[in-house]
């Protein structure tokens, strides 16, 4: 029956080949287990190498690991190595769990830049549930900057997609219009006539005046010279 190994137990680096007469046996390599290596970082002083250390271990044991990984990060006594520590898991654990990636970060109360980077991620490997997921958060300024960022990921792909989350998701206001002129610069660059009908459907106001004037720019940028 194949059991399974702690993360405590020490790994080995075998070379499986019968040694020729005459040649002498492989040695057996030790690999230290994540939590050994832990044990070694934390004797590392402060400084570049000790970042560099803390970096590549969260990444390396969240790719192995990623809830033993959280549990060591958020055990780190130093908040700002706590911080650091957890956010190169979060970022580590997006490229295969986008889902688990926002939850964790929400567990450790990592900040708002760290979630919409995550959330934007998402949204460029499978926009259909990073906009899902947002869509069931409270509405409030955490919600509304986390559509934004959707939007404008997706925007890239597919500016229609996104030019119409943010019509129907987005509230009216400052956020809701910059999320609009990032989109429409994309736009423009993409399928401009398509860009200029979809200015063309904004009611009357001081944000239309200014979406139409970023038109007029990026026609006049493609006159030749």
């Amino acid at each position: 029956m194949e059991t399974s190994r702690s993360e405590h137990a020490p790994r080995t680096a075998l070379n499986h080949e019968t040694p020729s007469p005459g040649r002498p046996a492989v040695s057996v390599r030790e690999v230290p287990s994540f939590s050994d290596r832990a044990k070694e970082v934390d004797g590392v002083p402060p400084g570049t190498e000790r970042e560099n250390a803390l970096r590549e271990l969260a990444q390396q044991w969240t790719g192995a690991e990623p809830e033993d990984a959280e549990r060591w990060a958020a055990g780190l006594q130093d908040p700002a190595e706590r911080q650091s520590a957890l956010e190169h898991v979060c970022l580590k654990l997006s490229d295969r769990d986008s889902r688990e990636a926002v939850a964790v970060a929400g567990r450790h109360e990592l900040g708002g830049a760290l979630t919409e980077a995550l959330a934007a991620r998402w949204a460029a490997a499978d926009f259909p549930a990073a906009a899902a997921w947002v869509q069931t958060l409270p509405q409030d300024e955490t919600r509304e900057g986390l559509l934004a960022r959707v939007a404008i990921s997706q925007a890239a792909v597919d500016p229609a997609e996104a030019a119409t989350l943010i019509a129907e998701d987005l509230q009216p206001g400052g956020v809701q219009e910059e999320a609009a002129m990032a989109v429409l610069h994309q736009w423009l660059g993409q399928d401009a006539p398509a860009a200029r009908a979809w200015v063309d459907q904004f009611p009357e106001s001081e944000f239309k005046t200014r979406a139409e004037e970023e038109v007029s720019r990026a026609s006049s940028d493609d006159v030749p010279r």
